[in-house]
């Protein structure tokens, strides 16, 4: 788990290292455009298909649930199934984008939580992983949030399995956990 802590937090820092990544962020902040979700889900696609420690990837791989733990839905989509270099199982990776860090932090909540819910017999993920990206906020607070929220929706989070930090220069941060 911890293995795969540092390689979904190394693939999140490559992909927001790029150049052409942040440009578009900082003209996102300048006009104050909303709703980009899907174009960073189609740029961290794009960044998938070329990464070497990515062997194959696909979106929207769909799941079912359990039934006697989801009442509502009977399936559910994973944003993005990664199957890495040397491993046997794939990862689960959300992605998710909302200007407040604490309503962009619990909506990868409600998905870990969503995703607990995979029927067993279909379940053949080492892990599922939540990428966030909003508005700046300190590293320490981000970790005090996910911390208090993880508990507000009965979710354990391991304090050393989140990581926060700013991209680049811009006006937002990613979070990891």
């Amino acid at each position: 788990m911890t293995t795969d802590f540092a390689f979904v937090t190394r693939i999140t820092q490559d992909f927001f290292a790029k150049k052409a990544i942040k440009d578009t962020l900082y003209t996102i902040a300048e006009f104050n455009i909303t709703g980009w979700e899907k174009w960073i889900q189609i740029e961290f696609a794009k960044f998938c298909k070329s990464h070497p420690e990515i062997t194959y990837w696909d979106r929207e791989q769909r799941y079912e649930l359990d039934r006697r733990l989801s009442k509502v839905k009977a399936s559910c989509a994973i944003d993005f199934w990664v199957q890495q270099k040397h491993k046997q199982s794939p990862l689960a990776i959300e992605i998710k984008q909302q200007k407040s860090p604490r309503g962009c932090i619990n909506s990868m909540l409600r998905d870990k939580a969503k995703l607990q819910n995979i029927k067993y017999s279909q379940d053949d993920l080492r892990g599922v992983w939540c990428i966030g990206v909003h508005n700046l906020e300190k590293e320490a607070a981000v970790a005090n949030l996910v911390a208090y929220c993880s508990c507000n929706h009965k979710i354990h989070v391991k304090p050393n399995h989140v990581f926060s930090r700013q991209i680049g220069r811009t006006p937002f941060s990613v979070t990891v956990f």
